[in-house]
Parts: C-alpha cells; sequence; structure tokens
C-alpha cells in the first residue's frame, strides 16, 4: 500500500465499535453504533462500484484506480470485499482476495475509510469482518504491502496482531527499480497471523 492506500488515522484504543450479539452469524449484516449513529457491514453489489470509487477519490491520497476495476472486485471479488454503510452512504470498504496458490492467505490491497469516520477504529473492524466471512473460512494469514512513508498502515495491520494476539512479520515485496520512474517507494508485506477463530468487535 502506498501512503493513501490507507486513508485512515486508526490508531484509537479501545476501538468504540460494539457487535450486536444477534448479528454474529458469518453471513448476517454486521451492525456496529457509534455514538449517535450506526455503520453496517455487507457484501458489496456491482451497484455500489460507483460510490467504491467516489470514495476512494474523496480521500484525495489514495490510488485511484479504474472505475471499472471497482465494479470487477464489487462484483467477482464480494467474498472478500467489505462495505461499511452509515444512512445508506458508503464510508469504508476494504478490497481483498485470497491467494489462488495459497489459499490459507487472504490478502488486502486497499483500505478506505471516510473523514467522517476517521479515528474510530474502523478500519480494524472491517478487516476483522473480512476474516469472519465464509469465504475466509480457511485462511490463517493476513498479507498486505505497504511503502515505508506509509505509517497509517504499518499501524493498522500491527494493531491488527496484536489485538488478535499474533505476529506481524514484514519483508520487501517490490523494490523501487520494479516501478515505471522514480517516484514510488518500495513496497514491503505485512504478514498478519497465524490466526483463527477471529472476534468482531
Amino acid at each position: 500500500m502506498k501512503d493513501g492506500d490507507l486513508a485512515i488515522n486508526d490508531r484509537q484504543s479501545p476501538s468504540p465499535l460494539k457487535t450486536d450479539d444477534s448479528l454474529r452469524s458469518k453471513s448476517s449484516v454486521k451492525k456496529y453504533r457509534h455514538p449517535g449513529n450506526q455503520v453496517t457491514f455487507r457484501k458489496p453489489t456491482e451497484e455500489d462500484g460507483t460510490a467504491v470509487w467516489k470514495l476512494i477519490k474523496g480521500t484525495g491520497v489514495l490510488d485511484l484506480n479504474s472505475s471499472y476495476s471497482y465494479l470487477m472486485l464489487c462484483k467477482y471479488f464480494s467474498e472478500t470485499c467489505v462495505l461499511a454503510e452509515q444512512e445508506g452512504r458508503v464510508v469504508g470498504f476494504v478490497s481483498a482476495f485470497v491467494q489462488p496458490e495459497s489459499p490459507d492467505v487472504v490478502f488486502v490491497w486497499q483500505v478506505a475509510v471516510d473523514q467522517s469516520q476517521r479515528g474510530k477504529g474502523l478500519a480494524k473492524s472491517l478487516l476483522r469482518n473480512l476474516l469472519n466471512r465464509e469465504a475466509c473460512e480457511n485462511v490463517r494469514f493476513l498479507e498486505a504491502t505497504v511503502s515505508p512513508s506509509n505509517n497509517a498502515s504499518q499501524s493498522l495491520f500491527k494493531g491488527l496482531a496484536r489485538d488478535i494476539q499474533t505476529t506481524c512479520h514484514t519483508s520487501e515485496c517490490f523494490s523501487e527499480d520494479l516501478f515505471p520512474g522514480d517516484d514510488h517507494e518500495s513496497e514491503w508485506t505485512y504478514r498478519v497471523g497465524p490466526f483463527e477463530n477471529i472476534e468482531e468487535v
């Protein structure tokens, strides 16, 4: 993840998000209560593609991919993508996929949180929701790539590892010279795990 592949400040702890115990089924919509409002997590559909594109664009710091790519993610990778809504408005999104050659690893591509929800622990709860999906039933590791200057993403994945009482290992994934031009940092893999039975909070 480059700067902006995590458009949040997720360092507050403990998280104010609380789970409605009646909605713990993996296939259920997950609801979380903030003071005076409510955030709902669900799988995206292709109709959400435009809203997701607007969310990414609105952060002002994320790598904005084509609108087509978000339609594809919402349609074909919905089992491993998570949408967060507040009063019908998209306020958070995680895109991810289970690695074909490593079915015990889910790779997180982008994490985006709307300005209105930053600092509330929403990004971490999005990841927990992802790990509770049936598509991640056999997943024991979460991976993402993070650039050296992206402190927010580093804190998110290290914090997740700490919260679920596992480890977070780092290793270089893509060196600078693999990218066109000379304005892209290297990308380091953050590998969280092993884990199982992740609780949502």
